[in-house]
């Protein structure tokens, strides 16, 4: 490490040289699932290599070293009482702190960087052949000691990490997203609003990304099943609470600044639709598939279906997302569809008919020819349809 006093007064940041022994992967890490967090330094490095591309940065890393551009982002492990209550801008001139970050003693833990920061420390350890050998003597000395920025509290990097990674160019995937604003709400005790300014999010997908995740939640605790597909397919959850009907259909509000975050998001009056709305959108292992297999199944078909008492019956009846959506409207909107559907593959017949003049066709004709007959009969005396 650098000797002397951290880089940095005023807006800049504290920036050190620490030596890759002083780091630690976060065991808090958004990326990882909720078993895999809070686990010893080796256990998150095996977990780090396993669930994550690490290969790349591996051959980057064994062939140029470290880059300075990107330096970790770090916060003490154990911050000493005396520094807890002091604003960030105080510790920026504290005397006292500045000793404590420089101190050799001090570990810390990477808030920002763990793909990066486990990447080092496999490669210096050598004990995987996932990863590549370090062949060169200078290369290993660069990654011995690695640039980092200093903050007192993860409190205080919660916007650099908003700014990064919920709306940024670096983003997690959704269900990372939606962990990270959990932490925020349930484990620092962040209220929406300071979310949502702290990440700078002003369309209200804080809330709608923090709402899907309590669905997700309240599948494995009070469902007692598993929610590995809505994680993985997390986006389609996150779309179907965009839109007014489905909301309607979970009984939650349509304004999201109404929805007390407080209570249950979920309870006895609507978690027989969440039962179904998890079908429809992913299946059932055992009983039936999904009846969505793309986004827009849920925008052009689930939701008008959902606003449609007679096609929302049928879909729960059924789990037949085509039939429902026929239905949409009710009977006459459907008998439509039909007749609509008729005539375009009649026209298409016409397109061939002069090269065909069998036996069998003309039959077809003829049957299709009674079938109009008797809907213009039907639509034209009332009586008959009686």
């Amino acid at each position: 490490m650098s000797e002397g006093s951290p880089e940095g007064l005023g807006r800049s940041r504290p920036q050190l040289n620490v030596p890759v022994e002083r780091l630690k992967p976060d065991p808090q890490n958004p990326r990882l699932s909720p078993k895999h967090q809070n686990k010893s330094e080796q256990e998150t490095l095996q977990i780090m290599l396993k669930e994550f591309n690490l290969l790349e940065l591996g051959l980057s890393m064994v062939r140029n070293g470290y880059f300075d551009a990107e330096p970790l982002v770090i916060v003490p492990e154990n911050l000493p009482d005396e520094f807890k209550q002091l604003e960030y801008s105080a510790l920026n001139t504290n005397e006292s702190y500045k000793s404590f970050i420089n101190d050799e003693s001090t570990q810390f833990i990477v808030v920002e960087g763990n793909r990066r920061i486990s990447t080092v420390k496999l490669l210096l350890e050598g004990s995987t052949s996932r990863l590549p050998e370090i062949t060169r003597e200078d290369v290993r000395q660069d990654l011995s000691v690695l640039p980092c920025i200093v903050y007192p509290k993860r409190s205080d990097v919660l916007a650099y990490i908003g700014a990064r990674h919920i709306i940024g160019i670096k983003k997690w995937n959704s269900f990372a997203k939606a962990r990270y604003i959990a932490h925020l709400k349930e484990e620092l005790g962040k209220s929406m609003d300071e979310i949502q300014n702290t990440l700078g999010d002003t369309t209200q997908s804080v809330r709608k990304v923090y709402a899907a995740y309590l669905l997700v939640k309240h599948v494995e605790e009070e469902f007692g099943e598993d929610a590995n597909d809505m994680k993985k397919d997390f986006s389609f959850l996150i779309l179907s609470l965009g839109q007014v009907s489905i909301k309607s259909y979970l009984k939650i509000s349509d304004n999201w600044r109404h929805i007390n975050f407080n209570t249950p998001l979920i309870n006895s009056s609507n978690e027989g639709n969440l039962r179904y709305l998890k079908k429809w959108l992913y299946g059932e292992v055992e009983e039936s598939k999904r009846v969505i297999s793309e986004s827009r199944d849920i925008t052009k078909k689930l939701t008008p279906i959902l606003a449609d008492e007679d096609a929302k019956e049928y879909l729960e009846q059924t789990n037949d997302l085509a039939g429902a959506f026929d239905r949409c409207g009710g009977e006459e909107r459907l008998l439509r569809s039909y007749l609509i559907k008729a005539n375009k593959e009649c026209q298409n017949a016409l397109g061939l008919i002069a090269n065909h003049s069998g036996e069998d066709i003309n039959t077809e004709i003829k049957r299709l020819y009674n079938t109009v007959q008797l809907l213009m009969k039907l639509i034209n005396d009332p009586q008959l349809r009686n």
